[in-house]
């Protein structure tokens, strides 16, 4: 070879060697870098970095990048961009782009219109740039379009590959509630995208309504501009909406956004529940309708959630079938019917309906009776004892149908309604229609016979069974006699009536439990483990107590609206101290208390001598039982005298302690209340002679000072 050759040989290896070497080479790489930046600048997007790093021929990694333009502010730890060199030289620019670990904020519909707004080239000028593909890794860059608004949202991975003025897109979109995989074609002329939603977590949607607590969804997703169509299915979603928790949760759902219509099946309130709902995002309304069969202790816990918010006082069983509508955003509107089987605290569901039916029955149907036979009544004044007689009459009725075993007199008497029907036992819904048919025939014929009364005159006028006579008073005490002994009278008569009836039951109290089981947990639960007969002749001492210290309130509560009426005033102006007519009215309260507490006695004592399995025990346990309600009546009237003395405007709030005493002492037990609780009522202290002297110690301090305040203030 000659050395012409050689030298030419060797030159062109040289020069080989260095156009493959030389890119390779610091100062090449900058050069090459400093012009393909120059080139990107020219497209309105700023690359400033730390170091780089990689061969120009093929590929070039930028370290700690900060990258600015057009829709984007972002920092990347390493930029890798990928291109063909000679593209370089012959004014063209093809490149890709690898990024990863990458912040900031991207608005990724301003970057895809400006790299496929023209698929020749990019800006104007020696070079042109062409975006050929995009692959994001393990970044966080906050986005601001998908090309559609999702708040919070983030890409964690993105690979955009052009084609023309479209580009395909793979990538992952992440929020605070769940990610999103999605492919697709993003179309630049048009500004719309159509893809899958490979998987994607349901609670991504929770910004559009907050019920969504998960699942997975997959479908189809067009969006272009604020127009987001989708064809979705959901698979093992679950809802926590106000309370209403559900659970495999599938079906398919469509959103043309702002609406959303999904027709789904689920797991709530402890059964399979079927839905079709619709939510409109914009309006803030959504509506559901469906029905399924549900457990009736999920479902009544629901519904009262807010009144019971730590659950149910009571244990209830059952399966109901359900069909609802619900709508609702902030505030729930449910209306739909309800029909199953169960049982309440051991008792069966339709045995309680008919219990309730017929207690409901018998309270309108007693309301009838007495308003019939007041339309007799011309006198204003005998009013109310005309109506205690009617309760009387009725258990007197009642009494004689059971002892008698004319059971044809429990249909004359509401009271004997209940025999009829025998809730839990017969549930004969027959003879509960007859009796709403009877309450309806008194409530129509109480409202014609009101058309034809003169206002404050009796219907028919009675002849009256005593002459009329001028009475002459003796003085306040004789006067608040007067006023107030038919009240007492009849409400003495009404508790002998009601405790011999309830302590005549004492009989067949064994029998009657064995009979009904449910009876027998319910009697469990109220008495707990003492002697059943004792507890039983307690607790109806109790409730006499009640309707005893009701009465005692009841005449306090009479003599203040006659200070309102200005009657006070006309016994006043014969000379009498301020304190007399209160004194007088309170005298009369303890008489009756005390008139009443006997008649329950004697009432109760009739009650147990009709029945043979008394024994002398038993009369020993009524005593006790009933005298025990003596100083909790007296010290409730006690409060009564000393709101009339002292806050007479108040004086109904007296009604208070005796309405929580009765909740506290007829329910409490049956409500599981803590004993502390129950023992605040003042009639639970039977047999504790301590607490009963303390609490009369206490109804007399309350009365002297109530009449204290009654002789320094004046009538008002």
């Amino acid at each position: 070879m000659s050395r012409r050759t050689r030298t030419t040989a060797t030159f062109l290896v040289l020069l080989l060697a260095l156009v493959v070497v030389a890119p390779a080479l610091p100062v090449v790489r900058e050069a090459v870098i400093d012009r393909a930046l120059g080139a990107l600048e020219g497209s309105g997007i700023t690359v400033t970095y730390r170091s780089s790093s990689g061969n120009a021929w093929r590929a070039i990694t930028l370290h700690d990048v900060q990258v600015q333009g057009v829709g984007a502010d972002v920092a990347v730890e390493t930029l890798e961009l990928g291109y063909f060199l000679p593209s370089l030289l012959g004014g063209e620019l093809p490149i890709d782009v690898l990024v990863h670990g990458a912040t900031g904020t991207l608005d990724l519909k301003q970057v895809l219109d400006a790299g496929l707004g023209d698929a020749g080239g990019g800006a104007a000028g020696p070079v042109s740039v062409r975006l050929r593909r995009i692959d994001l890794q393990d970044i966080g860059v906050d986005i601001a379009q998908v090309p559609f608004d999702l708040p919070g949202a983030s890409i964690s991975n993105l690979s955009v590959t052009q084609d023309g003025t479209a580009a395909d897109l793979a990538g992952v979109i992440t929020t605070t509630d769940g990610s999103a995989s999605l492919q697709g074609r993003y179309d630049a002329l048009t500004g719309t995208f159509t893809g899958t939603v490979v998987q994607a977590d349901a609670a991504i949607a929770r910004h559009w309504w907050s019920g969504i607590a998960g699942g997975s969804v997959s479908g189809t997703l067009t969006v272009r501009g604020s127009a987001i169509d989708g064809d979705f299915d959901l698979v093992d979603g679950s809802v926590d909406y106000q309370g209403l928790n559900a659970t495999g949760v599938s079906g398919p759902v469509t959103m043309r956004y702002p609406v959303i219509t999904a027709e789904l099946a689920g797991d709530a309130l402890g059964g399979r529940v079927e839905a079709t709902g619709v939510v409109n995002v914009a309006a803030r309304r959504w509506e559901a309708n469906g029905g399924g069969t549900v457990a009736l202790e999920d479902g009544a816990a629901w519904l009262t959630r807010t009144l019971a918010p730590d659950g149910l006082p009571i244990d209830i069983e059952g399966l109901v079938d359900v069909d609802l509508t619900v709508v609702g955003w902030a505030d729930v509107d449910l209306r739909g019917t309800a029909a199953g089987s169960g049982r309440v605290e051991e008792m069966p569901l339709d045995g309680a309906l008919a219990s309730g039916a017929v207690i409901a029955l018998t309270a309108f149907g007693s309301a009838v009776l007495a308003h019939l036979v007041l339309l007799f009544v011309g006198n204003a004044a005998a009013l109310t004892r005309a109506a205690l007689f009617t309760i009387a009459a009725s258990f007197a009725l009642r009494s004689l149908a059971d002892s008698e075993g004319w059971d044809w007199l429990n249909w004359v008497s509401p009271l004997g309604w209940k025999t009829q029907v025998r809730p839990y036992v017969d549930n004969d819904w027959t003879a509960l229609t007859i009796i709403a048919l009877i309450c309806v025939a008194g409530a129509t014929a109480l409202l014609l016979a009101e058309r034809r009364r003169e206002y404050g005159a009796a219907l028919v006028r009675l002849p009256s069974l005593l002459p009329s006579r001028t009475r002459r008073i003796q003085g306040p005490l004789h006067l608040a006699g007067v006023l107030y002994r038919a009240t007492i009278g009849a409400w003495v008569a009404v508790i002998a009536g009601l405790n011999g009836f309830f302590i005549a039951l004492t009989g067949s109290l064994t029998e009657w439990m064995e009979a009904e089981e449910s009876v027998g947990k319910i009697f469990d639960d109220i008495f707990g483990g003492g002697d059943m007969k004792t507890e039983f002749i307690y607790y109806i001492l109790k409730l006499m107590g009640i309707l005893i210290a009701t009465m005692g309130v009841q005449i306090l509560v009479s003599y203040r609206s006659a200070e309102v009426d200005r009657t006070v005033d006309l016994q006043r102006s014969t000379g009498l101290r301020r304190w007399i007519p209160h004194a007088a009215a309170t005298v009369l309260a303890v008489l009756g208390i005390l008139a009443a507490t006997v008649g329950a006695h004697v009432g109760g004592a009739v009650g147990l001598w009709t029945q043979e399995t008394t024994v002398a025990d038993d009369y020993q346990s009524l005593l006790t039982a009933t005298w025990s309600q003596l100083a909790p009546s007296l010290l409730l009237a006690g409060i009564a005298v000393l709101l009339v003395g002292w806050v007479p405007r108040f004086i109904h709030v007296a009604w208070a302690p005796v309405v929580v005493a009765a909740i506290l002492t007829l329910f409490g037990p049956v409500l599981n209340a803590p004993q502390w609780l129950i023992d605040l009522s003042p009639f639970e202290y039977v047999d504790q002679w301590g607490a009963q002297g303390a609490m009369g110690i206490g109804a007399v301090a309350l009365i002297v000072l109530g009449l204290v305040g009654s002789q320094r203030r004046d009538i008002r």
